[in-house]
């Protein structure tokens, strides 16, 4: 027993001292605790000067407050909005579209099924059909593609380099 807890503890030292630090952009949200991390390696889509651009991020210069970029040097300071892609609405819309014909198809299914009177497919069925297949199809379109973090008095960028 005491040799396994040796064999654990010498093991997660050295698997400690073999991990690299960690280098991250921080986004920093005015009166919240949860932030948002962005690692090396990721692409990002950020404004300068009014410009939208895409890059990936290859490094990070503590000491000069610098974002590395695969094709540019940017200070974090001149990073006016970052904006990221919505890939919920479209999913949501189809599932919402799904619902409707399954509502319609359970209805027409239980008219063709059940002999009594009473049970058969009525103008609320189809009330309910039409009004989820057009709000499957429009919802898509209602939402903006993109949300657009601005940085400023909400947003702040940080640089972080927590090695121990």
């Amino acid at each position: 027993m005491i040799k396994k807890a040796c064999v654990f503890c010498f093991l997660t030292l050295v698997a400690a001292g073999a991990v690299s630090a960690q280098k991250l952009l921080q986004i920093e949200r005015y009166g919240r605790t949860k932030t948002q991390r962005i690692y090396i390696g990721e692409v990002i889509n950020y404004r300068l000067k009014g410009d939208w651009y895409v890059g990936e991020i290859q490094d990070y210069r503590f000491d000069q407050g610098l974002v590395v970029l695969h094709n540019r040097i940017v200070p974090v300071t001149d990073i006016e909005a970052l904006r990221y892609l919505r890939t919920w609405p479209r999913p949501i819309g189809k599932q919402i579209m799904l619902f409707g014909a399954s509502w319609s198809a359970w209805a027409l299914i239980g008219t063709a099924t059940d002999s009594e009177p009473g049970i058969d497919y009525r103008l609320s069925d189809a009330i309910v059909t039409g009004s989820a297949l057009a709000t499957g199809l429009v919802l898509p379109k209602m939402i903006k593609k993109h949300k657009v973090l601005e940085m400023g008095k909400r947003h702040r960028l940080r640089l972080l380099d927590l090695t121990f």
